[in-house]
């Protein structure tokens, strides 16, 4: 295995995680909260990132070994590094550890009691992680650096495995933007949807992340029971259906 190759991938791959932090920082400064859980996840992420990119590759043969390994440890380095602002505001590594890892593999666990007490920017993050994780995180890098892309049918292949992402058009960067669209599109209309229904925008954008994702996080301890309303129950069922079924489908229904 080529494990310079895997290394210097994986530090690019956290330098461009990096940047996810920034919707909870701008959130965490909109509602008057500490931006340093999120500051600091920045630099060590980075920090990390850095590290690992300093590897040199011994060649640029790029495998499905090294596609796997890649996969695999980039998803534990940033459920890692995903799990440094809850740390940082007082929840146990540990605990921290599991809640990211449940975000990012959308399985929507918590060992949160309340989730109201904690602060807006974190809910945020952790509706985040379940949104980036529901479409994958590899197929979002292949979607929008070039770099990946070349290299990403190995990487697209270890992360969705079962589905041909590559039928869906000729150039694998296309197909992965072309998937993230479609999940942008469903995104947007849910958002909209939801505040026309009553939701706040800040619930809005938060249970529509975790409703794409199937992961099923909310911003209440009682989830959608808490807005007691059957309009806001059926547009999030309708979603959750739509969710739930292989987005290539939903690629070749939009295109007729």
């Amino acid at each position: 295995m080529n494990k310079g190759l895997v290394f210097h991938f994986l530090g690019r791959m956290l330098v461009y995680f990096s940047f996810l932090y920034s919707l909870p920082i701008l959130t965490a400064y909109y509602y008057h909260e500490s931006m340093k859980p999120f500051l600091f996840s920045v630099a060590a992420t980075i920090m990390v990132g850095l590290i690992l990119y300093s590897f040199q590759p011994k060649s640029d043969v790029f495998r499905y070994k090294e596609g796997f390994a890649i996969v695999g440890l980039g998803w534990l380095f940033i459920s890692v590094m995903g799990a440094i602002p809850y740390v940082m505001v007082g929840t146990s590594i540990v605990d921290a550890l599991f809640e990211s890892m449940s975000g990012f593999t959308t399985t929507g666990a918590t060992i949160f009691d309340r989730v109201e007490d904690l602060p807006k920017s974190i809910l945020l993050w952790r509706s985040m992680t379940e949104w980036v994780g529901g479409m994958g995180i590899i197929v979002l890098f292949v979607a929008v650096f070039p770099s990946i892309a070349r290299r990403g049918y190995a990487l697209l292949q270890a992360e969705v495995p079962g589905i041909t992402v590559s039928k869906l058009t000729p150039r694998l960067k296309d197909s992965a933007m072309r998937l993230w669209a479609i999940y942008l599109l469903f995104t947007l209309l849910e958002i909209a949807l939801l505040y026309f229904a009553g939701m706040g925008i800040y619930d809005a954008v938060n249970h529509t992340f975790t409703t794409l994702s199937t992961g099923g996080f909310s911003t209440h301890t009682q989830s959608v029971a808490y807005f007691n309303s059957p309009l806001v129950e059926l547009i999030i069922s309708v979603f959750m259906f739509l969710a739930g079924a292989n987005f290539a489908l939903h690629y070749y229904l939009l295109k007729g």
